[in-house]
């Protein structure tokens, strides 16, 4: 099966304290109450979740993720990865620095998902899934930013 990949770096700035973003962004809490791709979330320890995502269909490829993902954090930022054998792997990390305003945050995520297309259609679906998969990762973002700056 052909594995598309999403990623992106982002670096914004937060009125949020360096201590309060590293507490939001490693609480699995806070995927299921703003990701609103989760169509279901299983609590299966203080840190991690079995996600599955909604349905996207989009020409012949319908894909619906399915991962089990831990969050940790770290003494600047946090990180959360997937189980290296579902059909959606995540990979992200933010690093956290204060700055006078607040803090200076930078994400970096990869999010490679196995979708069922045609060989034949996979040069085609290819730049279109993973530009979708780019800009899903860069709203998610804008959002968690938004909502630093709303908490702080």
């Amino acid at each position: 099966m052909p594995r598309f990949k999403g990623q992106i770096t982002r670096t914004f700035t937060t009125r949020a304290q360096p201590d309060s973003v590293a507490a939001f962004l490693s609480d699995p809490g806070t995927w299921i109450a703003h990701q609103e791709e989760i169509e279901h979330a299983e609590v299966l320890g203080d840190d991690t979740l079995f996600v599955r995502m909604r349905e996207h269909t989009h020409g012949p490829a319908k894909f619906r993720g399915v991962y089990r993902c831990t969050w940790e954090r770290l003494p600047d930022g946090a990180r959360w990865d997937s189980d290296e054998s579902s059909n959606l792997v995540v990979h992200g990390r933010v690093r956290v620095r204060g700055i006078a305003s607040g803090s200076e945050v930078t994400w970096e995520e990869s999010v490679d998902a196995d979708v069922p297309v045609p060989r034949l259609m996979v040069r085609v679906v290819r730049p279109v899934a993973e530009r979708l998969m780019a800009r899903g990762l860069a709203r998610f973002i804008a959002q968690m930013n938004a909502e630093l700056d709303r908490l702080a």
